[in-house]
């Protein structure tokens, strides 16, 4: 067994359980999930937690050269842009125990932990939510209980958000049971408050969840899954409708795809691998259509206005950012309330154009 970390949190059987927590929260609605004309400013559940900004922090750029170029001198700028978002309120940042390339491995807990510690301002109240990798050696309950131990080192403190970062099941399907087993472990243990998966197509995610309260007593806490108007499946596949039926928080990442829906990089892809995939998708006509709402909403950008409409389907958001800008921009999205017609116009123009190619681990 690890060694137990300084900070450890009181036994599960101290805390209350996640149904308990849970039967004090309204249940998700389970209305059709695509073009909700809702106000989304305003804090919401997610799964156990009772209120969460729409808007969360994400961290996959931090340490990643890559994809984004990451290069240590970018670390002040990631702590400004950290700084920025506990000052907007921010209260939901997530990362991952495999955030970073090469040597860098893990780099993003290890920044969050020094931001963390470093802080002016109270981060006590914002839930931190890592994931752990479903690397082929982890292959009994021990290894991932193990892996939350060590990001909780990391980050210098008790994980709220443990979570499962893709499936084995296409791959090494015997891995499974052993992964969600680890997850259990790791909440008995007390590594980690609550727990939840990303990268699970619906019915992996009702195997779990009916795994997870049968066989271990838990419930799962929360599930993230890849969302914007070019990666419209889990919209599409019931993935949202069976979420809302078990009482599982949604959390959707990539709403900008890698910062495509900007409309910064329309004339001129950025340098790298992210400039093959921009130019595959050709998303002229669907950047224009953002602008054309955006301009109808008083002057809000293309990424505010498909962030926007990635809370209109009722989940949290996490926006990778990695400068303070970014962050203004992201939270702001927010404040805006697209109309039923409007998501569907946005809905329209992407359906004629391609979508993103999925994660390569995402399950059905």
């Amino acid at each position: 067994m690890p060694q137990t970390p300084s900070f450890i949190l009181p036994s599960p059987r101290l805390l209350p359980s996640p149904r308990s927590r849970r039967s004090q929260l309204p249940r998700p609605s389970r209305r059709r999930a695509r073009c909700r004309a809702t106000a989304s400013a305003s804090p919401r559940p997610l799964g156990p937690f009772p209120s969460v900004t729409p808007v969360g922090l994400g961290t996959w750029a931090w340490g990643n050269r890559f994809l984004f170029g990451y290069s240590p001198t970018d670390d002040a700028a990631l702590q400004q842009a950290f700084d920025t978002a506990l000052a907007r309120g921010v209260n939901l940042i997530d990362t991952a125990d495999s955030y970073g390339t090469g040597n860098l491995n893990a780099r993003a807990e290890i920044l969050l932990g020094k931001f963390l510690a470093d802080s002016p301002l109270p981060t006590s109240d914002v839930i931190i939510a890592t994931k752990f990798a479903s690397y082929p050696w982890r292959l009994t309950p021990d290894s991932i209980a193990t892996a939350a131990a060590r990001s909780a080192e990391r980050l210098g403190r008790p994980v709220d958000l443990g979570q499962i970062h893709w499936s084995a099941s296409k791959y090494a399907p015997w891995q499974e049971r052993a992964l969600w087993d680890g997850l259990a472990l790791a909440r008995e243990r007390g590594y980690v408050r609550e727990i939840g998966v990303s990268n699970f197509g619906p019915k992996q995610l009702v195997r779990i969840d009916k795994y997870l309260r049968e066989e271990k007593g838990v419930r799962l806490a929360t599930a993230q899954t890849q969302l914007s108007l070019l990666m419209r499946t889990p919209t599409e596949d019931g993935f949202l409708e069976t979420a809302n039926k078990l009482g599982v928080g949604v959390i959707g990442y990539s709403p900008l795809c890698l910062g495509l829906l900007t409309g910064k990089y329309v004339r001129e892809p950025p340098r790298g691998p992210r400039a093959v995939l921009f130019r595959s998708l050709r998303s002229e006509a669907l950047v224009e259509k953002l602008r054309e709402i955006g301009e109808r909403k008083g002057g809000r950008t293309p990424g505010q206005v498909a962030i926007a409409w990635c809370l209109a389907q009722g989940v949290i958001v996490i926006t990778g950012v990695r400068k303070a800008e970014h962050v203004e921009e992201s939270v702001s999205a927010s404040e805006i309330t697209l109309s039923r017609e409007e998501c569907a116009e946005l809905v329209e123009v992407a359906r004629a154009g391609k979508q993103m190619i999925p994660n390569s681990f995402q399950t059905a």
